[in-house]
């Protein structure tokens, strides 16, 4: 905080010439952050020397916190917008959660294989799709190597909105964007129509 741009000794004597030849006596510098690194300095600039008392500092310190947050939630947005074009092309399933294993993004397959909208879908938790098939021992090695930061892959029994069931070839993937959110990924193929083939002949 430079209270008095008449009585400072500040490095950049340009800017604060500037400033003065403007009218400002008084100016408060505050610092972004983004990822723990200095992203961008904002200063408020005022007519009236030492105007920045603790009211401003703090009002002015919320401010600062809401811009970050707000840095972090874009970067957030665009990291999985990237993931989700890329992936969608990929796989004909594609699921993908935040740390808590809440859906942040379905795409259009699986609306198609659940009978389930994405609205619907979005903040839910996977176990929507629950059939019954498997034992809480299959679920608890399930998250026991996923929060390893492990790849799990397996065949996954789910059921779908009217209670169908139906077969994934699955593959959950943790990842961790730049900014240390963590995210689960579930990229999977549908074979329920091979296995249902396997179970008809093996009835034959």
């Amino acid at each position: 905080m430079l209270k008095n741009l008449t009585k400072v000794n500040f490095p950049n004597k340009k800017l604060i010439q500037t400033l003065l030849q403007l009218n400002y006596r008084s100016i408060l510098f505050f610092p972004i952050f983004k990822n723990s690194k200095l992203y961008a300095t904002i200063g408020i600039c005022s007519k009236y020397t030492e105007d920045f008392g603790k009211t401003s500092v703090s009002i002015f310190e919320e401010a600062k916190q809401d811009i970050e947050f707000a840095l972090k939630k874009t970067e957030n947005i665009a990291y999985l917008k990237l993931l989700q074009e890329t992936l969608d092309k990929t796989y004909s399933w594609v699921v993908i959660t935040d740390g808590n294993a809440n859906v942040l993004h379905a795409n259009k397959s699986v609306e198609e294989i659940t009978g389930y909208k994405l609205t619907e879908l979005i903040g839910k938790n996977p176990r929507i799709f629950k059939s019954g098939y498997h034992s809480e021992e299959f679920y608890k090695n399930f998250w026991e190597t996923l929060l390893n930061n492990e790849i799990v892959e397996t065949i996954i029994v789910n059921k779908d909105k009217n209670g169908n069931l139906f077969y994934l070839k699955d593959k959950i993937v943790p990842v961790v964007a730049p900014n240390g959110k963590k995210f689960y990924i579930s990229l999977a193929i549908d074979i329920t129509h091979e296995k249902t083939l396997q179970n008809k002949l093996r009835k034959d």
